[in-house]
Protein backbone atom coordinates (compact mmCIF):
# COMPACT_ATOMS: atom_id res chain seq x y z
CA UNK A 1 0.00 0.00 0.00
CA UNK A 2 1.23 3.45 -0.86
CA UNK A 3 2.13 5.91 1.90
CA UNK A 4 0.30 9.14 1.06
CA UNK A 5 2.84 11.21 2.99
CA UNK A 6 5.54 10.00 0.58
CA UNK A 7 3.35 11.00 -2.39
CA UNK A 8 2.61 14.51 -1.13
CA UNK A 9 4.97 16.86 -2.98
CA UNK A 10 4.97 19.18 0.05
CA UNK A 11 6.72 16.52 2.11
CA UNK A 12 10.44 17.15 2.01
CA UNK A 13 11.47 15.04 5.00
CA UNK A 14 11.04 11.26 5.00
CA UNK A 15 11.25 9.28 8.21
CA UNK A 16 13.89 11.35 9.97
CA UNK A 17 16.02 11.99 6.87
CA UNK A 18 17.29 15.41 5.86
CA UNK A 19 15.47 17.21 3.05
CA UNK A 20 16.96 16.39 -0.33
CA UNK A 21 17.60 18.73 -3.23
CA UNK A 22 15.55 16.49 -5.51
CA UNK A 23 12.50 16.87 -3.28
CA UNK A 24 12.78 20.67 -3.37
CA UNK A 25 12.79 20.60 -7.16
CA UNK A 26 9.91 18.13 -7.14
CA UNK A 27 7.95 20.70 -5.17
CA UNK A 28 8.77 23.32 -7.81
CA UNK A 29 7.65 21.00 -10.62
CA UNK A 30 4.43 20.18 -8.76
CA UNK A 31 3.82 23.89 -8.23
CA UNK A 32 4.37 24.48 -11.94
CA UNK A 33 1.89 21.70 -12.76
CA UNK A 34 -0.66 23.07 -10.27
CA UNK A 35 -0.44 26.53 -11.83
CA UNK A 36 -0.83 25.58 -15.49
CA UNK A 37 -3.92 27.36 -16.82
CA UNK A 38 -5.40 26.98 -20.26
CA UNK A 39 -7.74 29.80 -21.21
CA UNK A 40 -10.38 29.76 -23.89
CA UNK A 41 -11.69 32.84 -25.61
CA UNK A 42 -15.00 32.44 -23.72
CA UNK A 43 -14.14 32.86 -20.05
CA UNK A 44 -17.83 33.10 -19.05
CA UNK A 45 -18.17 29.30 -19.02
CA UNK A 46 -15.97 28.96 -15.91
CA UNK A 47 -15.75 25.32 -14.92
CA UNK A 48 -18.64 23.63 -16.72
CA UNK A 49 -18.10 20.31 -15.00
CA UNK A 50 -15.68 19.25 -12.31
CA UNK A 51 -13.47 16.21 -12.76
CA UNK A 52 -14.09 13.08 -10.75
CA UNK A 53 -11.37 11.67 -8.56
CA UNK A 54 -10.44 8.03 -8.36
CA UNK A 55 -11.11 6.64 -4.89
CA UNK A 56 -9.70 3.12 -5.13
CA UNK A 57 -7.18 1.16 -7.14
CA UNK A 58 -9.93 -0.72 -9.01
CA UNK A 59 -11.05 2.39 -10.93
CA UNK A 60 -9.47 2.26 -14.38
CA UNK A 61 -8.93 5.85 -15.55
CA UNK A 62 -7.42 4.88 -18.90
CA UNK A 63 -10.69 5.62 -20.75
CA UNK A 64 -10.93 9.00 -19.00
CA UNK A 65 -7.38 10.00 -19.92
CA UNK A 66 -7.61 8.69 -23.47
CA UNK A 67 -11.05 10.19 -24.02
CA UNK A 68 -9.77 13.66 -23.16
CA UNK A 69 -6.56 13.09 -25.12
CA UNK A 70 -8.44 11.87 -28.19
CA UNK A 71 -10.67 14.95 -28.08
CA UNK A 72 -7.52 17.10 -27.73
CA UNK A 73 -6.11 15.53 -30.92
CA UNK A 74 -9.38 16.24 -32.75
CA UNK A 75 -9.41 19.85 -31.55
CA UNK A 76 -5.76 20.34 -32.45
CA UNK A 77 -6.20 18.88 -35.92
CA UNK A 78 -9.19 21.05 -36.76
CA UNK A 79 -8.00 24.20 -34.99
CA UNK A 80 -10.76 24.31 -32.37
CA UNK A 81 -8.72 26.23 -29.81
CA UNK A 82 -11.37 26.49 -27.09
CA UNK A 83 -12.00 22.75 -27.17
CA UNK A 84 -8.27 22.09 -27.13
CA UNK A 85 -7.82 24.31 -24.06
CA UNK A 86 -10.79 22.66 -22.36
CA UNK A 87 -9.36 19.19 -22.90
CA UNK A 88 -5.94 20.26 -21.60
CA UNK A 89 -7.64 21.74 -18.54
CA UNK A 90 -9.56 18.51 -17.95
CA UNK A 91 -6.44 16.36 -18.32
CA UNK A 92 -4.48 18.61 -15.96
CA UNK A 93 -7.29 18.62 -13.40
CA UNK A 94 -7.71 14.86 -13.63
CA UNK A 95 -3.96 14.29 -13.22
CA UNK A 96 -3.86 16.68 -10.24
CA UNK A 97 -6.63 14.79 -8.44
CA UNK A 98 -5.54 11.32 -9.60
CA UNK A 99 -4.29 9.03 -6.85
CA UNK A 100 -1.47 7.06 -8.43
CA UNK A 101 -2.18 3.67 -6.89
CA UNK A 102 0.25 0.93 -7.82
CA UNK A 103 -2.45 -0.79 -9.88
CA UNK A 104 -3.24 2.46 -11.73
CA UNK A 105 0.25 3.37 -12.90
CA UNK A 106 -0.45 1.76 -16.25
CA UNK A 107 -3.32 4.25 -16.79
CA UNK A 108 -0.73 7.04 -16.91
CA UNK A 109 1.56 4.93 -19.10
CA UNK A 110 -1.26 4.54 -21.63
CA UNK A 111 -1.72 8.32 -21.64
CA UNK A 112 2.02 8.74 -22.23
CA UNK A 113 1.97 6.21 -25.07
CA UNK A 114 -0.93 8.04 -26.67
CA UNK A 115 0.69 11.46 -26.30
CA UNK A 116 4.01 10.28 -27.73
CA UNK A 117 2.50 8.44 -30.67
CA UNK A 118 3.36 10.62 -33.68
CA UNK A 119 0.05 9.74 -35.29
CA UNK A 120 -1.70 11.54 -32.42
CA UNK A 121 0.52 14.49 -31.58
CA UNK A 122 3.18 16.56 -33.29
CA UNK A 123 6.75 15.47 -32.92
CA UNK A 124 9.70 17.70 -32.30
CA UNK A 125 9.81 18.66 -35.98
CA UNK A 126 6.96 21.06 -35.21
CA UNK A 127 8.70 22.88 -32.37
CA UNK A 128 8.69 26.16 -34.25
CA UNK A 129 5.15 26.60 -32.90
CA UNK A 130 6.12 25.59 -29.35
CA UNK A 131 5.75 21.83 -29.66
CA UNK A 132 2.76 19.82 -28.54
CA UNK A 133 0.94 20.99 -25.42
CA UNK A 134 -0.42 17.54 -24.53
CA UNK A 135 3.11 16.13 -24.51
CA UNK A 136 4.32 19.07 -22.42
CA UNK A 137 1.56 18.50 -19.88
CA UNK A 138 1.96 14.75 -19.48
CA UNK A 139 5.75 14.94 -19.30
CA UNK A 140 5.48 17.56 -16.55
CA UNK A 141 3.21 15.21 -14.59
CA UNK A 142 5.64 12.35 -15.25
CA UNK A 143 8.48 14.43 -13.84
CA UNK A 144 6.43 14.96 -10.68
CA UNK A 145 5.61 11.26 -10.31
CA UNK A 146 8.77 9.70 -11.72
CA UNK A 147 9.75 7.81 -8.55
CA UNK A 148 6.36 6.15 -8.44
CA UNK A 149 6.11 5.44 -12.16
CA UNK A 150 9.55 3.87 -12.46
CA UNK A 151 8.27 1.00 -10.29
CA UNK A 152 5.88 0.10 -13.12
CA UNK A 153 7.12 -2.43 -15.67
CA UNK A 154 5.02 -0.87 -18.44
CA UNK A 155 6.63 2.51 -17.74
CA UNK A 156 10.10 1.00 -17.84
CA UNK A 157 9.21 -0.71 -21.16
CA UNK A 158 8.28 2.72 -22.53
CA UNK A 159 11.62 4.12 -21.35
CA UNK A 160 13.49 1.25 -23.05
CA UNK A 161 11.71 2.06 -26.33
CA UNK A 162 13.47 5.44 -26.28
CA UNK A 163 12.48 8.18 -28.67
CA UNK A 164 11.24 11.65 -27.94
CA UNK A 165 9.52 10.53 -24.74
CA UNK A 166 12.86 9.68 -23.13
CA UNK A 167 14.44 12.90 -24.40
CA UNK A 168 11.62 14.97 -22.92
CA UNK A 169 11.69 12.96 -19.69
CA UNK A 170 15.41 13.58 -19.26
CA UNK A 171 14.96 17.32 -19.84
CA UNK A 172 12.20 17.39 -17.23
CA UNK A 173 14.21 15.39 -14.70
CA UNK A 174 17.18 17.71 -15.21
CA UNK A 175 14.92 20.59 -14.14
CA UNK A 176 14.50 18.75 -10.84
CA UNK A 177 18.22 18.66 -10.25
CA UNK A 178 18.69 22.34 -10.95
Amino acid sequence: MEDNADRDPGTVVKRGKKPTKVREFQIRLRSELDNVVYKSSDESTGNPCAVRENTCDEQDFTPVFLGHADLYVFADKWGVTDLKMLTLTKIRSTLNTFTLYEARRRDVVELLRFAYDNENTRDRGDEDDGGDELRALVILYTGCEYENLMKCSEFMDLVVEGGEFVQDLLKTLLKRLG
